[in-house]
């Protein structure tokens, strides 16, 4: 208090204090500009620096084939015209993403030839020089201020409504688990890839939604899908937001339906789609390529999981195939399920390309059925989230109509897009690991968003559920995309990265849960803050731990080298999916009606009756 009272007569006195008060903004007693206040502040500038120099420290670690892949990429796109992108297989690392990332790397290969002219040159072999890893790596950290601006923009004053100090907290917060994501540090910038901007993208769309901009919402979410179509499975969370909640739901509460202006909504939401797809394929079209372009986007003979499963349902699946093979043949019965030599010690029959996805006891499962489960477990959340009215109680002033309901609307939106991603990422076809990303960044801005709009106990309990709830799926994730990072020098890197992250963001998060006290109204001592339950944190301070010990030295120590190699990534996804499936359920059911609250802090689900019991 007194350096506030101090550093306050120092202004007043000050001669600088006239010609503050005089130009307006930060200093004067006048509110700073809509401008100015959106603008980012000394910490946040401070942030994305410290995050930037730590990248750049991640410059000469370990890099992946995708290394490989994408300097490839520039290549081509570099050296042939659009038709020619979707057929070139001199390398084996040929072009598999949608035609806007393809011209994204074409701009990158005009500023590469002034760089090193040899990474442009097609070539079976890899080729590194030092100044090919220098640009690369900084090409994927200037790429990252897209998903800087989308986090900006998604937590800017003028969107969030609150007071100064408020908005600052859910920027830090946000800023804290999304920036500096052990998940994304690990995949983008040691691994090699460029996560942070295609993310970034779609959070710039679900942003513009929230800013009342529908439209430009659409033409984003386009943008995206044709950049990375691996998106495409969040549209139906985006496609019923645009549609139940702008083209008709605002009018309908307000007391009459003006089915011309939703009408013309609904016209401007597909002319989005459209113009944006047209644009992107009419090169590849005109070129007569457009059956060599949807055969490299959709490989479905590439099979139902990757060398290095997914941790979901498949993983699961398929380690019950395995465990049932193995007890058939204990028992006799081995004759009756015949399976590949090796598949035991191995990965999944079928896999690399054979166009056949096989499983010696179970059901082969086929692309249809994978994306018939993916859209069928959306769909009650994608349901809810288009039937709830929005402000929920009639009586809300025009006032608060502009400001509190529409943020509330929109963190249901950011919580349907995390549940809608987690859905594909469970059942979808040859996912990767990597895709958990797209369901922990718009959980961590969901959260951010809640620590802005806390309010009495029953807002410090919700933040405190969704708190657990990201803690745990996000080190599930994070551990499950560790083995990326394969060689020993790069050890100490993903386990501290890892530990550290876990340490803040439980931290931080406790902390942002603890200032609800002064706004609660209630006196005296708030109750400890529990994030996650025993039976939780058991699962990640322990079981987590232990199977990094046996993958890294027990498995050589037990069988010695060389043999069973599969087996500790094999246990690694069966245990991190065992995680994600936990979060999945728990999501579903709160989707279905049941009280969920005590999920993360006590292993049971109740009904809503009897939690009201």
């Amino acid at each position: 208090a007194r350096r506030h009272a101090f550093r306050h007569r120092a202004i007043v006195q000050s001669p600088m204090s006239d010609r503050r008060a005089h130009i307006g903004g930060v200093g004067s007693g006048e509110p700073p500009s809509r401008w100015t206040k959106n603008l980012p502040n000394a910490p946040t500038v401070r942030a994305l620096v410290l995050v930037t120099a730590l990248k750049m420290l991640m410059v000469p670690c370990y890099r992946s084939t995708d290394f490989e892949v994408h300097r490839n990429w520039l290549a081509v796109t570099h050296s042939l015209p659009p038709a020619r992108w979707y057929t070139e297989n001199t390398s084996q690392w040929t072009l598999d993403y949608p035609p806007l990332f393809a011209w994204f790397e074409r701009a990158l290969a005009s500023v590469a030839a002034f760089v090193d002219p040899g990474m442009l040159t097609i070539r079976s072999d890899p080729y590194e020089s030092f100044a090919t890893v220098v640009f690369q790596r900084c090409t994927v950290m200037a790429a990252d201020v897209v998903l800087f601006i989308g986090v900006l923009w998604q937590t800017s004053p003028s969107l969030l409504g609150s007071s100064s100090r408020s908005a600052i907290t859910s920027r830090a917060l946000a800023l804290t688990l999304v920036a500096f994501s052990p998940g994304l540090l690990m995949v983008d910038h040691v691994h090699f890839q460029y996560n942070g901007m295609v993310i970034g993208l779609h959070v710039c769309a679900l942003t513009a939604a929230h800013a009342q901009r529908p439209v430009l919402a659409a033409v984003l979410f386009s943008v995206l899908v044709h950049t990375k179509h691996i998106f495409a499975f969040a549209a139906p969370a985006m496609a019923a937001h645009l549609l139940a909640h702008h083209a008709w739901a605002e009018w309908r509460w307000i007391g009459a339906i003006d089915r011309v202006g939703a009408s013309r909504r609904v016209f401007a939401f597909a002319a989005s789609a459209v113009a944006v797809t047209a644009l992107s394929f009419y090169p590849i079209w005109r070129a007569g390529a457009m059956q060599a372009m949807l055969a490299r986007l959709f490989p479905f003979g590439r099979g139902l999981s990757h060398a290095y499963w997914a941790p979901n349902f498949w993983a699961l699946y398929n380690f019950a195939d395995k465990c049932a093979l193995f007890a058939a043949r204990r028992v006799g019965l081995g004759g009756y399920f015949p399976a590949p030599v090796g598949y035991m010690a191995g990965g999944m029959a079928g896999h690399g390309g054979t166009g056949e996805q096989t499983h010696a006891v179970l059901p082969t499962v086929t692309p249809a059925i994978a994306l018939s489960l993916a859209l069928v477990s959306m769909a009650p959340a994608v349901v809810e989230h288009s039937r709830t009215p929005w402000p929920r109680d009639r009586s809300t002033s025009l006032a608060q109509l502009r400001r509190g309901w529409q943020l509330q609307r929109h963190v249901h939106l950011l919580r349907l897009t995390a549940h809608v991603t987690l859905c594909a990422f469970m059942f979808g076809w040859h996912v990767h690991e990597k895709a958990s990303l797209m369901v922990t960044v718009p959980s961590a801005l969901a959260l951010a968003l809640d620590n802005s709009n806390l309010a009495g106990e029953e807002g410090r309990r919700r933040f405190v559920f969704h708190a657990g709830e990201y803690v745990f799926v996000a080190t599930v994730a994070n551990y499950a995309v560790s083995p990326l990072l394969f060689q020993p020098r790069e050890w100490p890197i993903k386990a501290l990265v890892q530990v550290i992250g876990v340490v803040v963001t439980r931290g931080t998060l406790r902390v942002a849960a603890g200032a609800c006290g002064p706004k609660c109204g209630r006196k005296g001592p708030l109750d400890p803050v529990v994030i996650l339950g025993r039976l939780q944190w058991a699962y990640l301070a322990l079981g987590l731990p232990a199977l990094e010990w046996y993958a890294t030295w027990g498995h050589a120590w037990v069988f010695g080298a060389g043999r069973f190699e599969f087996l500790p990534l094999m246990l690694t996804s069966t245990y991190c999916a065992a995680g994600v499936s936990f979060a999945y359920v728990v999501q579903a059911a709160g989707y279905f009606g049941m009280d969920v609250s005590n999920a993360y802090t006590h292993p049971c689900i109740t009904t809503r009756q009897g939690a009201r019991r």
